[in-house]
């Protein structure tokens, strides 16, 4: 997609049509990401080539090669609870924060039947890397495993939210959003 292309659902000039068994419609788009946690500013930092990776913050980082890393700086997101105050994984607030903006610019609820809506996420690391951060802050992650699955990334906003359709969660790296809006026809 081009600099000036929109990131809110042109079809590119001359794409043939999708076969009526293969259609999908994006009616939302949520992101977090390094480079933003907001659709909008994220397509702005990516057409402008907004480098964001920066000194690693979550540990100490002295005995690596590298003391540079790609982290999300939503301190609402980032922070060890979430703003309820419960003991969430970061990676579970991700995928809250992007459905429930996605949601919010479908405005497909309340008049759509939530059997109707499915979610497709894509993700890096899945909930493992938050895992450490629970047990130092007192989980008991050896017998609570709900923790442990990176289906929770797609299962738990879809039962905060209500949705009721497919649900998928992609780990497929850096190519986990693009990938999981590819596998939307399926």
């Amino acid at each position: 997609m081009s600099a000036d292309a929109t990131p809110r659902g042109r079809a590119a000039p001359g794409a043939p049509a999708a076969p009526e068994s293969e259609r999908v419609v994006v009616t939302g788009l949520g992101v977090v990401s390094l480079l933003g946690c907001d659709v909008d500013g994220f397509w702005h930092a990516v057409t402008s080539g907004t480098v964001a990776t920066g000194p690693i913050t979550r540990f100490a980082a002295d005995a690596y090669p590298t003391h540079l890393a790609a982290e999300v700086s939503a301190p609402h997101l980032t922070a060890p609870y979430a703003d309820d105050g419960t003991l969430t994984p970061r990676s579970l607030r991700y995928a809250e924060h992007a459905v429930r903006d996605a949601l919010d610019s479908s405005k497909v609820l309340p008049a759509t039947d939530p059997r109707r809506i499915g979610l497709v996420t894509g993700t890096v690391m899945g909930t493992r890397p938050h895992l450490e951060e629970l047990r130092r802050r007192g989980a008991d992650t050896a017998t609570d495993r709900r923790w442990d699955a990176p289906a929770l990334l797609a299962s738990w906003p879809a039962e905060r939210f209500g949705l009721r359709g497919p649900r998928h969660v992609l780990a497929a790296g850096c190519a986990g959003g693009n990938t999981a809006i590819g596998l939307a026809p399926t």
